[in-house]
């Protein structure tokens, strides 16, 4: 819901239509991650947090090819998503099962879109060791 990016640009290989334009070979695309995420036919209810829509039984992120694009895809995909996913999950793990979290209450989440996605006003928390 709030990626590092909004997305990038691609070179076009093939031409195409999209929505009644054509599209030449050639030209640099723009590919959002923010305009495609959220799209219910893809992902049913995006705007709730869901993690087992990824769950081996569900997989709604496989069900049309690049509708997941955090790490961008096909031959030009991040080399380090590996990495990131599991330092990601390492992280998490040591966060969550080490402390109680709380968002301090009455600030603003606004958020800006200019990379990295953050609150305008930054986030605070106050959490407790366990």
């Amino acid at each position: 819901m709030h990626p590092p990016a909004g997305g990038g640009f691609r070179g076009v290989v093939k031409p195409f239509e999209f929505k009644g334009y054509h599209v030449a070979a050639g030209w640099m695309a723009l590919y959002s991650i923010l305009e495609t995420h959220p799209i219910p036919t893809i992902y049913p209810k995006p705007e709730c947090f869901d993690p087992d829509r990824f769950s081996p039984q569900r997989q709604e992120h496989k069900q049309r090819p690049f509708t997941l694009i955090g790490f961008g895809g096909g031959p030009r995909i991040c080399v380090g998503i590996a990495f990131a996913k599991m330092e990601m999950k390492i992280v998490a793990a040591h966060l969550l099962r080490g402390y109680q979290w709380e968002l301090v209450p009455n600030q603003s989440l606004d958020s800006v879109q200019v990379p990295p996605v953050a609150p305008k006003m930054g986030c605070a928390f106050i959490y407790q060791q366990l």
